[in-house]
């Protein structure tokens, strides 16, 4: 039934709204994009992941990474805030300390080493401007 009210929706855009839809975000076993994907020419529409399974995905991977690693995660002092963002309004304490000229002391040991050379692929996968649009090759359903 889903499909049904997809289709309903991307067929009317023309007429009630002037305008095309190009994505559509659904989940990885809808039958809805299928019935959408061609409305407008031929793969006019792009699928997108939702933004939860993406999320699932995310946090699959990060818990099997870590019990996977556990035993070599020892604790020392690493500080990481080159993708914090810059300003007075940053979300990151040191980051809002470094713009107002303050000293920041660190209160968390921060990521070993050993840690962030483990993560960092996984890290780094999941930062893909591609994620959403589709289910990449490491995506295991079963985890």
């Amino acid at each position: 039934m889903e499909f049904v009210g997809a289709f309903r929706i991307f067929e009317r855009s023309i007429m009630k709204r002037e305008l095309q839809y190009t994505e559509y975000y659904g989940d990885g076993d809808s039958k809805a994009f299928l019935k959408v994907k061609d409305i407008y020419g031929e793969d006019t529409v792009t699928k997108l992941e939702c933004i939860g399974h993406v999320q699932k995905r995310v946090g699959s991977r990060l818990r099997k990474l870590k019990k996977n690693q556990r035993s070599r995660w020892k604790s020392n002092r690493n500080l990481m805030h080159g993708q914090c963002p810059d300003g007075k309004d940053s979300w990151c304490r040191y980051k809002r300390a470094l713009f107002d000229k303050k000293q920041y002391l660190e209160k968390s040991p921060g990521l070993p080493n050993s840690v962030m050379k483990v993560a960092k692929a996984t890290y780094l996968e999941l930062c893909d401007k591609n994620l959403l649009k589709k289910m990449p090759a490491w995506y295991d359903t079963e985890q």
